[in-house]
């Protein structure tokens, strides 16, 4: 996060930034994750000694879960940065439904042009290209005719295999955002400790969804729930 708020300050001088930050901030997300899965890999061990004892009270978590299914730290990792329906939320409501990048020199773009889109195209040096997440997402040659349904079994279909250049809410390529396994971290662990917490979520706002982009998108009316506790 400190990369990137140099980067959003410093503008076109941000390839002074040095690598080691990002690999810094890296290795300090997996090891914040491989904390708590270490944990959880402990937990099921302990668990499996109290299997004949259904008076010891066994609350389940994602992770959990995970470490059920395999000891591979890595796997159980990526799991859960993929877990709980982020995936799909991100697809209908991109944090970023656009983004901007300009040609420093002349590029030829391998895709872009043509009446089909699928011939090069020419950029000049100082062509802002902007790429639109909010309307890639609704493809329905990608992702069916209810794109606008949500729906977290999805990416089970057969049917629904988007490649990484058709499903991009973190943008794509070496200037990608350093933070996706982070941002889908935290928000597995909270709706998994909102399931937990709560046996009951409503929205206590009958208007439709109006958007609202600045920096990132979201909801002009804000998000209005009511939560039951379990």
């Amino acid at each position: 996060m400190i990369g990137m708020g140099l980067s959003f300050m410093i503008g076109p001088f941000k390839f002074m930034i040095p690598k080691s930050l990002t690999t810094f901030a890296h290795k300090q997300v997996y090891k914040y994750i491989d904390t708590f899965v270490d944990k959880a890999s402990e937990k099921t061990l302990e668990e499996s000694t109290y299997k004949g004892n259904s008076n010891v009270p066994m609350q389940k978590s994602l992770l959990e879960g995970l470490a059920k299914q395999t000891d591979d730290r890595i796997e159980i990792r990526q799991n859960v940065i993929q877990g709980m329906m982020a995936a799909q939320a991100l697809r209908i409501y991109p944090v970023f439904p656009t983004m901007n990048h300009i040609a420093l020199r002349d590029t030829i773009l391998p895709k872009g042009g043509g009446t089909n889109g699928e011939s090069p195209i020419f950029a000049p040096t100082g062509t802002t290209i902007y790429t639109n997440q909010y309307a890639l997402h609704r493809d329905e040659k990608v992702f069916g005719s209810d794109v606008e349904s949500f729906k977290p079994d999805r990416w089970d279909s057969v049917n629904c295999k988007p490649t990484p250049w058709k499903y991009m809410p973190f943008g794509g390529g070496p200037r990608a955002c350093v933070g996706p396994q982070k941002a889908l971290v935290e928000a597995a662990y909270t709706v998994a400790k909102i399931a937990q917490v709560y046996k009951g979520l409503k929205s206590r706002d009958n208007r439709d969804w109006e958007g609202e982009w600045k920096l990132t998108a979201k909801n002009v009316n804000g998000c209005k729930v009511v939560c039951t506790p379990a």
